[in-house]
């Protein structure tokens, strides 16, 4: 656990990591095991809003960009103003969003229809635009812990005190790039979707 709260960025943030690829091929194995395909279609906020539905890839990825920043990244840090015990909640939201990822893996639950249900495989994983959109959430999550505010005492008391003030929030100099280098990553990861939408779309409509 103390891991997850070291000074070292890049330490912390390899743990998450790793934490995050386990969960989430734990959550893959279970959808490819126990679920139909395409149990969870329409199970996450952004298929309730009209995001890459119409336009070309520049309007896409701009919408999904912005929404991913703003709504998934924003949650990332504005969980980390929240602890239980000596953790982190922005890494349970970064955890959240990998067995959300891997039930969508194991169910094949896109709006873009697959390949059918895959079988879980790290290769897989990492050739994938979900690990490197979630990977940046993660790194978000890692860079932000200095946000903290106020301390729950355990998953089983909720009595909740506040052991900071705004004043004393702070980022250091490698968190601020590491932001930075998430907000690249998570770029990246929206270019290749939006390609993928703008190509799914011309497709159905020839």
């Amino acid at each position: 656990m103390t891991w997850l709260t070291d000074d070292r960025l890049l330490l912390r943030f390899s743990i998450a990591l790793l934490t995050g690829v386990g969960v989430n091929l734990i959550a893959w194995t279970i959808g490819y095991l126990l679920l139909p395909q395409g149990a969870l279609g329409g199970a996450t906020l952004a298929t309730l809003l009209p995001i890459g539905e119409t336009g070309g890839a520049g309007r896409i990825l701009l919408e999904i960009f912005l929404f991913n920043l703003l709504v998934a990244g924003g949650a990332s840090a504005a969980a980390n103003l929240f602890r239980v015990g000596l953790l982190p909640l922005g890494y349970i939201y970064a955890w959240g969003n990998w067995a959300l990822f891997g039930l969508f893996l194991g169910t094949d639950s896109f709006e873009v229809v697959g390949r059918g249900k895959l079988a879980p495989s790290l290769i897989q994983l990492l050739g994938s635009k979900g690990f490197y959109e979630i990977s940046a959430y993660t790194l978000i999550a890692s860079a932000t812990i200095g946000l903290f505010m106020f301390r729950q005492r355990s998953w089983l008391n909720w009595s909740t005190v506040r052991e900071r003030s705004w004043r004393e929030l702070h980022l250091g100099r490698d968190e601020i790039l590491a932001l930075i280098s998430a907000g690249i990553l998570l770029f990246a990861a929206n270019l290749w979707e939006a390609l993928d939408l703008a190509v799914a779309g011309s497709s159905s409509v020839v």
